[in-house]
């Protein structure tokens, strides 16, 4: 067999042993709001992590429509901002929160969505408090699908065979499920990389 051909049947993904789906172990105890940020959609969760479990307390996604531009994006970016002030905790309560956002990707197309969204999160949250914090949207993929590149319909599918007890699943978008599959993420690799407040 020739060397390229060698090649080709390793990288075929049907010669990979499927991976198994287990519900990653929670290390953080606590609140958490976590966005999916875009200009176009966000999704946003409120997720109390309690005992190696959570709950969902409340979720959405704030719709912008379609964006071109620089003035449109910007107009967008602003009128963001004040709709993730209505959702919000106070700010005396959103200190017991950590706030999460998908790390804005720096390739592919519209990277200013996310990069403009995200800091319309960061704006909504008080100077005093700690700024979001970054998680890899490849990392959650990985962890709950074992593919980085899982599309946001895996994702959603994933999180309701790995929770289904979890009546509240069946409701969430796919942004929403994108928002809380980050969440997830971070709570688990808080004990290892130790990301979280101390």
């Amino acid at each position: 067999m020739r060397r390229l051909d060698k090649l080709a049947v390793f990288r075929d993904p049907g010669d990979r042993p499927p991976v198994p789906l287990v519900p990653p172990v929670i290390y953080y105890t606590g609140s958490v709001m976590a966005f999916d940020q875009s200009l176009v959609h966000t999704g946003w969760v409120e997720v109390r992590f309690t005992a190696d479990f959570f709950d969902i307390k409340r979720y959405g996604t704030l719709e912008g429509g379609s964006v071109s531009g620089f003035e449109a994006s910007l107009g967008r970016a602003h009128k963001l901002y004040w709709e993730l002030l209505d959702i919000m905790p106070r700010p005396l309560l959103l200190a017991e929160y950590v706030t999460l956002c998908e790390m804005p990707s720096v390739r592919g197309n519209r990277t200013d969505s996310a990069l403009l969204g995200a800091l319309a999160v960061r704006m909504s949250i008080p100077s005093s408090l700690p700024p979001p914090i970054l998680v890899s949207r490849q990392r959650a993929a990985t962890l709950l699908t074992g593919s980085p590149g899982a599309p946001k319909r895996e994702i959603r599918k994933a999180l309701r065979e790995l929770y289904p007890r979890l009546s509240k699943l069946d409701k969430l978008g796919e942004h929403e499920a994108d928002a809380l599959a980050i969440a997830i993420s971070w709570a688990h690799d808080f004990k290892e990389v130790g990301r979280g407040p101390k």
